[in-house]
């Protein structure tokens, strides 16, 4: 998301994300440099339906059984899907991994970590 009535980063910095990320959801904003003051509602809305793309699941939860996992895929389109080899603490038993897989996936699909 960008501001397109940014003063200290102007547009032309924004298009190159369009053609150095794949899969990148670009939205340009009739906004300036405060675009969460501006107009936070969208913004934070867009970035709901963002996150609502993708599912982390350790595959041994025994408290969320990854049965529940499943259904995700049948109602969510364009869904990045993936099981871990962990339980209920996922972050606690293979944080590492996991948050690199999460950097990954988002390098790929927005600005911000590019």
């Amino acid at each position: 998301m960008w501001g397109k009535n940014d003063f200290i980063f102007p547009t032309d910095g924004a298009h190159p994300y369009k053609r150095d990320l794949e899969n990148l959801e670009f939205h340009l904003l009739d906004t300036g440099h405060f675009a969460l003051e501006e107009d936070g509602e969208f913004i934070a809305t867009t970035i709901r339906k963002f996150l609502s793309k993708n599912i982390v699941w350790g595959k041994n939860d025994s408290i969320f059984p990854v049965d529940g996992a499943h259904p995700c895929k049948r109602d969510l389109k364009n869904l990045e899907f993936k099981l871990f080899d962990t339980g209920h603490f996922a972050l606690e038993e293979d944080g590492e991994f996991i948050a690199t897989t999460i950097r990954t996936f988002l390098r790929k699909n927005t600005v911000a970590f590019k």
